[in-house]
């Protein structure tokens, strides 16, 4: 049967009695990274060469017997930093050094997940040996819909970078991008020395999940680079496949 069908097959399914690990209740490692800021008025803490070693891990429960997975991990190096101020910075960076291992994902199970879109998750995927340029003062961005079969380039802008000394003007943006998904941003001096930005609700764009429901939770240090990523999709209890949990997280670095 074609992962699609089993989307719309999954809904007439009892619910799964599973305890699978939940991303955003279990326990984070610790990098070993200590906080760090520039101060707003510094020059930016993000330097060349940093590099950074992420791991994704990807799950969709299409029903009570069917479940597709994906583990990816990708090493991102800052290539060139522009330090413009708070206000218009901007980094170039690469990526590499890429692994992928798979379970019957499909790309029904990558295309809506803010997760799948930014790393390996499919064998096809390809990484291009072109830097990309990603600007510090937005906030994070979920990547555009990946093109032709599912397949994406990679690496792409918009979520693994901030310039935290605009983080007024990207908190606001923040609120204002996601003003109907109850959206926050908290302080690291209540999140164990991170900046969390949260959404969670309704997300039209959700295609494949009857359950249109989008939970994310992104980490950063201080210095602005991501530490780790926890999305939810479809069902936000997990009680109704199809649903899927996803996450990503910083294995090492900066080096």
């Amino acid at each position: 049967m074609r992962p699609s069908a089993f989307l719309l097959a999954a809904l007439a399914l009892p619910p799964l009695a599973g305890c699978e690990d939940d991303p955003f209740t279990m326990a984070r490692a610790d990098t070993g990274v200590l906080p760090m800021d520039g101060g707003t008025n510094g020059p930016l803490a993000l330097e060349v060469g940093m590099t950074f070693r992420y791991q994704g891990v990807l799950t969709t429960r299409l029903s009570a017997q069917e479940e597709h997975n994906s583990t990816w991990l990708m090493t991102v190096t800052i290539d060139a930093v522009d330090d413009q101020g708070a206000a218009a910075s901007s980094v170039t960076f690469s990526a590499g050094d890429v692994t992928t291992s798979d379970d019957d994902w499909a790309p029904t199970d990558d295309f809506d997940s803010w997760v799948g879109r930014l790393g390996p998750s499919q064998q096809e995927d390809t990484v291009s040996s072109a830097p990309v340029l990603s600007m510090l003062t937005s906030p994070p961005t979920i990547p555009g819909r990946p093109g032709r079969g599912g397949v994406k380039t990679l690496p792409v802008p918009g979520t693994f970078f901030l310039d935290m000394r605009d983080i007024d003007a990207i908190r606001a943006a923040w609120a204002q991008d996601h003003a109907d998904n109850r959206p926050r941003v908290g302080d690291p001096s209540d999140n164990a020395g991170r900046w969390v930005f949260e959404m969670d609700g309704e997300d039209p764009t959700v295609f494949y999940y009857p359950s249109k429901e989008r939970k994310i939770r992104i980490e950063y240090d201080p210095r602005g680079f991501m530490q780790r990523i926890e999305e939810n999709l479809g069902d936000p209890d997990r009680q109704t496949p199809p649903y899927a949990f996803n996450r990503i997280s910083l294995m090492s670095g900066p080096e």
